[in-house]
């Protein structure tokens, strides 16, 4: 029927005239509901009522479950079965009776068993061909059977009995229901133009809206969807299937406050609909807000005790922040699935949502095995493919992978997603053309969404094609891009030197979005170029305030403070890096011993080399080490980690020279003498090392050598016959 308020009024008329009329309830429930088939707590106090009244009420029974979460809850389900049963001996009593099969085309589907879907929905069919419901269930019974191209056919046929009407009109039902049929026949076009006129209809316009707005959605016009979202909503406010799918698109187009604000709304009226709680959850996450999610979820497993779907999700925000307690809920969420499983083994979507899980568990091949159960039952969702393509990709299936991604791009060749996935598969191959192509198709597909133009971008980076990447980067801006736009196109701009231009985006960019760490950090770089530094301060110390346990704007001031000489400020930046818990531990303090150097403080310069050297045991430390030492005046030190560099980079003679220099300085003769002689083989036209011998010389009281290596050291700085003066 469709929310009709006059209708509503006749029948609260009815029912203030006879309270015990099981059938005035069950049609203002159908009124009060858009298709008696989605949230509104009205009609599910009427659908209550009616099966109060008549225990034997299976229409009731049938929408009075959907209502309550149908498959997805314990309430759901237990009516669901009742209504079959009830449903099932009323046609048992009368083979003819019209309500009873196609209560039996949607229940029997819904509990698992499309092929008898199917059998209900062909007898009711045949005794009502006129009845575009029917055929709409056939082909939808038909698709779920495999029955692909029958399908097609009974859509077509219902799309044409619809627009043969003249004048143009349908029930609320109907305008449901097209919505599906035009999605699966690639009419989306067609049905949004058909819905256009159907807004014209009082009794039709807010499916209309919602129908036209749900296609649009399909197609990527986020706008265009949130606007008719908002129409239906504003022509039937107590609507929630109307709420949910508003909900969504806020929730699509980054609105969380404000898709929170109705998903709350909404489980307070329906708290037995998981899907609303776990996309509320979903909400606050995306603002940060995990406790919040948790706090709600756990909320809604009062209700639900049981539910998978409520379990995963717990598992889902955990995840993050502790692993094994996520992996507990997962575990869990597979008993529960797996019980419902069994009851509805031919319930494809349930496979699909127990790989989900499976793949959180790190069991890939589970997961692959669960979906080839799912398509292998309804081999026409594109979904099913794009889920095993995931699994397959994680095994390093690549090519299957993209094989499967490439067949849900088929069956669904406006879905985002899809294309957005196949390109990431593509990325990690390096396959750029392959990239481009499907970025390029996400921007055709949604045209006013910068993520498109910005992915594009990337894509254009790695095939070295700045002016595009560029262009893409300005249109995603131009949209309301996000801080990577404004970072990327400025960091495009550093590299073909354009700085101004780079410092005009950046400060943009921070005008939009002034927590961006990266931006600050790129416009800090560009100021200490131009040796503005009193701006690089400033922006490095506005860093510093967005995050002050974030150890890297410490580490930019850092440079900064050693550019002015403030070297042990330097310092102290770095022991703020350190006591962050940096995961560059050596590198830190490798400059930290610089700093140290600068200020001339070499001992604690060369305690940091060592503590570097035990982080990360790279024999250039021992060397560094070994010199700071010298300066330090720990002489017999250096010349013990020089020895052991040269243990490891034995022909090092800059090393070996240094260490020669130790010997003589600390009066090992001998040792000084052997070394000189060994650099002298190997550079014997060096008059330095004759020199530095002959002292050595000198030391043990051998004149005569002493004097045989200044003669020598004398000859070697003359030049040589023929050679510039």
């Amino acid at each position: 029927m469709g929310q009709d308020p006059e209708a509503i009024d006749c029948f609260t008329k009815a029912i203030a005239i006879n309270p015990n009329n099981p059938e005035a309830f069950r049609l203002r429930g159908d009124c009060e509901s858009s298709t008696a088939m989605t949230l509104n707590t009205e009609a599910l106090a009427d659908y209550n009522q009616a099966v109060k009244l008549d225990a034997h009420d299976f229409h009731s029974l049938s929408c009075k479950s959907l209502l309550e979460g149908g498959n997805d809850t314990t309430v759901g389900r237990a009516d669901l079965a009742k209504a079959r049963l009830e449903a099932s001996a009323a046609l048992a009593k009368n083979p003819k009776n019209l309500l009873a099969l196609r209560c039996l085309s949607y229940l029997y589907t819904w509990l698992g068993d499309p092929a008898k879907g199917l059998n209900m929905a062909r007898q009711w069919a045949a005794l009502d061909s006129g009845n575009p419901e029917a055929l709409y269930v056939l082909g939808w019974n038909s698709g779920l059977c495999g029955q692909n191209d029958k399908a097609i056919s009974e859509f077509e046929r219902m799309v044409a009995l619809i627009k043969k009407r003249r004048p143009p009109r349908c029930t609320s039902v109907e305008a449901n229901i097209l919505r599906g049929a035009f999605s699966h026949l690639k009419k989306e076009q067609e049905g949004i133009a058909w819905y256009s006129e159907q807004t014209k209809n009082r009794e039709t316009a807010a499916q209309a809206y919602f129908g036209r707005g749900s296609l649009r959605y399909t197609m990527g016009d986020r706008d265009g969807a949130f606007k008719d979202f908002q129409k239906a909503i504003e022509l039937r406010p107590g609507n929630f299937g109307y709420l949910r799918h508003y909900a969504n698109v806020l929730y699509s187009v980054g609105h969380y406050k404000e898709s929170a604000e109705v998903y709350q709304k909404a489980v307070e009226k329906e708290p037995h609909d998981h899907f609303l709680w776990v996309n509320l959850a979903n909400s606050y996450v995306s603002m940060g807000k995990r406790d919040m999610a948790i706090r709600e979820l756990l909320r809604a497993s009062k209700y639900e005790p049981d539910s998978y779907r409520i379990v995963s999700a717990l598992a889902g925000v955990e995840a993050p922040k502790d692993l094994n307690k996520a992996n507990r809920y997962f575990a869990r969420a597979v008993e529960l699935v797996s019980d419902v499983i069994k009851k509805n083994p031919l319930q494809s979507e349930l496979y699909a949502e127990r790989s989900y899980m499976y793949v959180q568990l790190g069991r890939f091949r589970d997961a692959l095995d669960d979906l080839n159960k799912a398509i292998k039952i309804r081999p026409i969702v594109a979904n099913y493919y794009h889920l095993k393509a995931g699994a397959e990709w994680s095994l390093k299936m690549h090519k299957e992978a993209i094989a499967d991604e490439s067949h849900a791009i088929t069956l669904e060749p406006n879905n985002f997603a899809f294309y957005h996935a196949r390109k990431q598969f593509n990325t990690q191959l390096q396959r750029y053309q392959d990239v481009l192509k499907d970025a390029t198709r996400c921007v055709e597909i949604d045209p006013r969404n910068p993520n498109c133009y910005e992915e594009r971008a990337f894509c254009y980076s790695n095939l070295h094609d700045g002016p595009r990447a560029m262009a893409d980067f300005k249109k995603a801006i131009e949209l309301g891009g996000s801080a990577t736009a404004y970072f990327s196109l400025g960091r495009l701009y550093v590299e073909s030197e354009q700085r101004k231009e780079a410092l005009k985006i950046f400060n943009k960019g921070l005008a939009k979005y002034p927590h961006d760490v990266p931006m600050l950090s790129e416009r800090c770089n560009l100021h200490t170029r131009a040796g503005d530094l009193d701006l690089a301060f400033h922006d490095v110390n506005l860093a510093i305030g967005i995050n002050p346990k974030n150890p890297d704007p410490y580490i930019w001031r850092a440079d900064l403070f050693a550019e002015i000489g403030e070297y042990m400020k330097a310092v102290a930046d770095l022991n703020t890096v350190l006591s962050l818990g940096t995961e560059a531990v050596a590198g830190t303090l490798d400059n930290r011993s610089r700093y140290y150097t600068y200020a001339q403080r070499y001992k604690d310069a060369a305690d940091d080399q060592a503590l570097a050297y035990r982080a990360d045991p790279n024999p250039k430390r021992l060397c560094t080490e070994a010199k700071l030492r010298y300066h330090a005046g720990e002489k017999e030190t250096a010349i013990a980690l020089f020895t052991r560099y040269l243990r490891l980079v034995p022909d090092d003679q800059r090393a070996m020279r240094a260490r020669a220099k130790c010997m003589l300085e600390t009066h090992q003769y001998e040792n000084s003498i052997n070394e000189y002689t060994n650099l002298i083989r190997m550079n014997s036209h060096d008059p330095l090392l004759y020199l530095r011998r002959a002292k050595a010389y000198e030391g043990i009281g051998d004149a005569a050598l002493a004097s045989a290596d200044k003669e020598h050291a004398e000859a070697l700085k003359k030049p040589s016959h023929g050679s510039p003066h």
